[in-house]
């Protein structure tokens, strides 16, 4: 075994790199309730009847259920000969699916519409069996123009909100235009900056950025308007109202979870907030005033509804037990730019369960990067595989406390394995494998396990203890390690490269070693090692930084970009 194989990267990113730890999971609430929902849903009424015939080619039509729905599973279970014909939208109660036709259905044509028995109601009960609705479309030749039914805003109306939506109600389904610029359907003065439409059968939505407030807005539909068989409006038409002052500042009306609320559920899917107005949906939201944690469950962009006054933000992935997630709405403004009261306005719940800054009884799989940055890096420059790298805690053995972790690359390519101990409340680091080009290479385990982290981290903060190994081949010594670990009393944010948020008051653990190596019993080697690590709140180690004393700009952190976690003895 050469010392090469003992050098001082070998030592610092494999030797105390332990961290590719996870969470505990509470456990599940078995409170009574009321008696669950196991009753099948069941379609109710169509419109057309089944089998209808000399049926309109513009619709709408309907399917109504014997209860609400779930709108998503419905859609997803939706199939036929006629289904890719229609848009798809409900009622408010979610029990009734209405669909229009996107354009002219042919005429005398069967059309057929199956909703699959899989689709469920709100409490996961399905329908069982499939049903089918067809109809046939009318020989007739539609000749009459489209007309305006009902505006809303009402004509000459005042006292309306800047960012209220717009509905237009019209005879039938008209010819569905897009973009901005649509003056040739529809002159809005003054313009916002921005909008769009939606379509739900006879109706046309305008949301968009608010009109100035005390304004009177002007909305002309042209007779460039048409239905779906091609009829022009007959004449143009012409609507005003009156937009408010708006000098009410918004608030967080209401939130589920709700603001400051304890024991939430680890597998919660939502963070529904609501607030008490229409507000700008680009608010900023600088990287300090998010919890790193939440960006890293979202399922995609928060949703935000269609009047701007709810935020939904679908999760991904299950909450860490026993943590505080939050967010700071700092700087957030309503459509007519009122601050947000009070600014900032502080959201944050906490979960059940216990939480650990070293969780080590279920699995991890950690996505690192490496960058030559100053830990304070914001950084978000997208990484390629060739750069991440994968720790993944395995074969966790109850027993003993032993357990292993990997250290391989997106390929693969297993680059090293380190051989821990969890005794009591100490995690111990007992020994190392190397691989090369995947396979290994050689092993090496001390003559007694280092302690490395001791346990819970909050109650050894302000903590020093000594740690010291030696590795004996034959009866000699090859390497020999002496130092301190401590784990500090303060606690720091740290930003998240690679996501846009912080890990709030994480510990910082450090590591300062000797390390010396001998050939034939003779010293050949001294190296001195610093390294910090930082310890989030249910996450574990979400920096990793190796101090250079030689080299001002010659500190490397490993950041924490990505993390899963699945329950022991699962296969990955």
């Amino acid at each position: 075994m050469s010392v090469r194989f003992l050098s001082r990267t070998v030592i610092v990113l494999s030797l105390f790199f332990t961290i590719s730890l996870t969470g505990c999971f509470g456990s599940d609430d078995d409170s009574s309730g009321p008696d669950p929902d196991k009753t099948a849903p069941t379609v109710v009424g169509t419109y057309p009847a089944d089998a209808a015939t000399n049926v309109s080619r513009t619709g709408p039509f309907w399917i109504a259920f014997s209860e609400p729905m779930d709108e998503e599973s419905v859609e997803n279970n939706i199939s036929g000969s006629g289904s890719s014909s229609f848009d798809y939208y409900w009622s408010d109660a979610s029990d009734t699916l209405f669909f229009a036709a996107t354009y002219l259905l042919t005429a005398n044509t069967t059309y057929n519409v199956v909703v699959g028995g899989d689709a469920e109601d709100l409490a996961a009960n399905t329908m069982g069996n499939d049903f089918s609705l067809s109809f046939t479309t009318t020989l007739d030749v539609d000749m009459t123009p489209p007309t305006v039914v009902s505006v809303s805003p009402a004509n000459t109306a005042t006292g309306i909100d800047p960012g209220e939506a717009l509905e237009i109600i019209f005879s039938e389904p008209i010819h569905q235009f897009h973009g901005w610029d649509v003056e040739y359907y529809m002159v809005i003065t003054p313009l916002p900056d921005e909008g769009y439409f939606t379509y739900e059968g006879n109706s046309v939505f305008i949301y968009h950025t608010p009109f100035p407030p005390e304004t009177v807005v002007n909305i002309e539909l042209t007779t460039g308007i048409a239905d779906l068989s091609g009829n022009n409006l007959a004449a143009p038409y012409n609507f005003s109202f009156t937009t408010m002052t708006d000098d009410v500042r918004p608030y967080l009306a209401s939130a589920a979870p709700s603001n400051r609320e304890t024991g939430v559920s680890i597998g919660l899917e939502t963070i529904n907030l609501t607030f008490s107005e229409s507000m700008e949906p680009d608010m900023y939201m600088p990287e300090e005033n998010v919890d790193a944690r939440i960006y890293y469950l979202f399922a995609g962009e928060p949703d935000w509804s269609e009047n701007y006054t709810v935020l939904d933000i679908s999760l991904n992935n299950s909450l860490l037990p026993g943590c505080t997630y939050w967010v700071y709405f700092e700087g957030a403004t309503d459509m007519a730019g009122n601050l947000i009261d009070p600014d900032p306005t502080h959201y944050y719940f906490s979960t059940a369960g216990e939480t650990s800054y070293y969780p080590i009884e279920y699995y991890y799989t950690w996505y690192y990067g490496e960058e030559h940055l100053p830990p304070v890096s914001t950084s978000k420059a997208s990484i390629g595989p060739e750069f991440d790298v994968l720790r993944r805690l395995m074969n966790f053995n109850m027993p003993t406390g032993d357990f292993e972790e990997f250290i391989q690359r997106y390929d693969g390519t297993i680059e090293e394995k380190t051989f821990l101990r969890l005794t009591g409340n100490t995690v111990y680091h007992v020994g190392r494998a190397e691989y090369n080009e995947g396979v290994m290479a050689g092993t090496m385990v001390w003559d007694d396990p280092m302690p490395y982290v001791k346990l819970p981290v909050p109650d050894h903060a302000g903590e020093s203890w000594p740690v010291s190994a030696t590795m004996t081949v034959g009866e000699q010594v090859v390497l020999s390690i002496s130092g301190t670990c401590e784990i500090e009393s303060r606690t720091v944010t740290v930003s998240a490269p690679y996501m846009e948020g912080v890990f709030r008051e994480c510990y910082v653990h450090h590591l300062r070693i000797t390390v010396q190596m001998y050939e034939g019993g003779v010293l050949s080697g001294t190296d001195e090692v610093h390294q910090i690590m930082y310890l989030a709140e249910g996450v574990g180690p979400v920096m990793m930084t190796e101090v250079d004393d030689e080299y001002t700009f010659g500190n490397r952190t490993i950041s924490v970009v990505y993390w899963t976690f699945m329950a022991v003895g699962a296969d990955k």
